[in-house]
């Protein structure tokens, strides 16, 4: 019993410690990461405002109420999970590193907002 509460305690803090990185359960919106400005790994709700492709790179543009940043994935990232054929939605969920001296946040993962035109299902995570 007493082990069980130990390893129980123990999964509780590492899960604690892993929201807090990643900026909590829903993350980050575009303003609160623009006020905290630090460069670290975070989770980012946002407005998709524009996007495009050049030289492999795909461009976010993400809005907040207050200013927007820039993501930046690798293009073929999104080919390898969507397709020729991605498209994203009105708003995401990205996750990546934030470089506050010039607003881009380079994306390791989308985690809502993306699919393939073709009909598959949006990322949910």
């Amino acid at each position: 019993m007493r082990l069980a509460l130990l390893v129980l305690l123990a999964a509780v803090m590492t899960a604690s410690a892993l929201i807090s990185v990643m900026g909590g359960s829903t993350g980050y919106t575009v303003d609160q990461l623009l006020a905290e400005g630090q460069k670290k790994h975070y989770r980012v709700t946002a407005k998709l405002l524009d996007w495009w492709v050049d030289d492999g790179k795909v461009y976010l543009v993400l809005g907040g109420e207050e200013g927007r940043i820039t993501g930046v994935i690798d293009e073929g990232y999104l080919l390898a999970r969507y397709g020729a054929a991605y498209t994203f939605e009105s708003e995401v969920v990205v996750e990546g590193y934030y470089n506050p001296s010039n607003r881009t946040l380079m994306v390791t993962t989308i985690l809502r907002g993306c699919h393939s035109a073709y009909g598959q299902p949006a990322a949910s995570g």
